[in-house]
């Protein structure tokens, strides 16, 4: 593991750049229209971990904006 202090600023920028188009990509919520409650419930798990991966990407993009922030670059 890098920490990001140890990252070149370009390296930064790239790993915003992936993040952002990780995110762009993220599924819609799905919704399910059946009678199993069983299917129901892995649907809204799916749900659940694609919003927490979001979350998780959107926290470390901030976390590399605020490194870059510190160092003088947009």
């Amino acid at each position: 593991k890098l920490k990001v202090k140890e990252m070149t600023t370009f390296h930064i920028q790239n790993c915003i750049k992936i993040l952002e188009k990780l995110l762009a990509t993220k599924p819609e919520e799905s919704v399910y229209m059946g009678h199993s409650d069983y299917a129901e419930m892995a649907v809204d798990e799916e749900n659940r971990i694609n919003d927490e991966k979001a979350e998780t990407i959107v926290s470390t993009i901030k976390s590399f904006k605020r490194e870059l922030k510190v160092r003088g670059n947009k």
